[in-house]
């Protein structure tokens, strides 16, 4: 058994490790946004729109197809997330607001992750676990859990 932290593990689908089809259980916490989500909508518009094309999550990715949805995805949570704190700053927008909403803002969700808080000392957002074990079927990570709050 090995035990994988995070969506880092995203380009598996189109660039597997060497000697994974011979690997035991593998398990990890990752999100399973889709490019389908409708909380992505606004963010992949404009993301397709300035580049020209087409961005689909992994699996949906035919054999061969470039795989843009882990920077996708995280820079529309980023965005969203910035969104999020900037709007509790207030329009009076500085390094000071922006920090002090940050340590206000409490408990939020966004695309993916609908478990998340900002604090005091809480400068990681992501409190959402889903737990995903690799299925070598269809090469691809399987969720088996659903998202849990662990903030």
């Amino acid at each position: 058994m090995l035990i994988l932290n995070g969506d880092s593990t995203n380009r598996w689908k189109t660039d597997p490790p060497l000697g994974i089809e011979g690997a035991g259980t593998l398990l990890t916490n990752r999100s399973f946004t889709s490019s389908t989500d409708p909380a992505m909508a606004d963010c992949l518009a404009i993301i397709e729109a300035g580049l020209g094309l087409e961005v689909r999550s992994v699996e949906l990715l035919e054999e061969g197809e470039p795989n843009y949805w882990a920077a996708t995805q995280s820079s529309c949570r980023l965005f969203e997330l910035f969104r999020q704190i900037a709007t509790a700053a207030g329009p009076d927008l500085t390094n000071e607001s922006f920090a002090a909403a940050a340590a206000a803002l409490g408990p939020f969700s966004i695309s993916g992750q609908p478990y998340n808080s900002l604090g005091p000392g809480k400068y990681d957002a992501r409190d959402t676990l889903s737990l995903a074990e690799w299925d070598h079927g269809i090469g691809f990570w399987r969720a088996i859990s659903e998202p849990v709050d662990v903030g």
